[in-house]
């Protein structure tokens, strides 16, 4: 594809500005939330949505929705688009140690939100008429799937978890627009 000497510009402009490169550094190796992407690069929430905003509209960056959030990732399938090819042409020379340090926080951010997202689930699962070793089992599978995600031992401690709670015995279901520790009291009430 041939770019005008105005659209050039504007990718060069584009792809000048260092927050954006490290997004996108970050973009490549994990797909992020805005939240996330605030939290490692220490960028004001508005300022990285305008920077998200831009690198879409250029076809860098895709997103999708996971439940409630929006999850951002890099998109550099297509090496005959000009932002794509001039990137990579740039992303190939970038060594940089504030680079390296983001994916690693990156790194941490997923496997908290993975964390996270098993608290939840055992939480569900679990309810306040649990024996004190069915939480204990709840806790160790949170630990073990934030340590080790889709280890055979996380999964054999959340499935006997589930299996010795009383609230796998039936779905109950929960009042509190689906939040964990939603509402005044702060526990789930079961819905009969």
């Amino acid at each position: 594809m041939q770019l005008s000497i105005d659209q050039s510009t504007l990718l060069c402009r584009l792809l000048a500005d260092a927050s954006r490169q490290r997004i996108l550094l970050l973009l490549e190796a994990e797909a992020l939330s805005v939240a996330e992407i605030t939290q490692i690069t220490r960028l004001s929430q508005g300022r990285v949505s305008t920077h998200l905003s831009r690198l879409r509209a250029a076809g860098l960056v895709t997103d999708e929705r996971v439940n409630n959030v929006r999850h951002f990732r890099a998109n550099l399938g297509d090496p005959e688009d000009p932002a794509t090819g001039l990137w990579q042409t740039l992303r190939a020379r970038i060594d940089d140690q504030q680079a390296e340090f983001d994916r690693e926080k990156a790194r941490e951010a997923v496997r908290r939100r993975h964390a996270v997202w098993v608290e939840v689930v055992v939480a569900s699962l679990l309810h306040s008429h649990v024996s004190f070793l069915g939480h204990l089992a709840g806790a160790a599978a949170g630990a073990l799937w934030a340590l080790a995600p889709g280890s055979r031992l996380a999964a054999a401690v959340s499935s006997t978890a589930r299996a010795q709670s009383p609230a796998s015995r039936s779905t109950p279901r929960f009042r509190g627009g689906g939040r964990v520790g939603g509402g005044a009291s702060r526990e789930f009430v079961p819905v009969d």
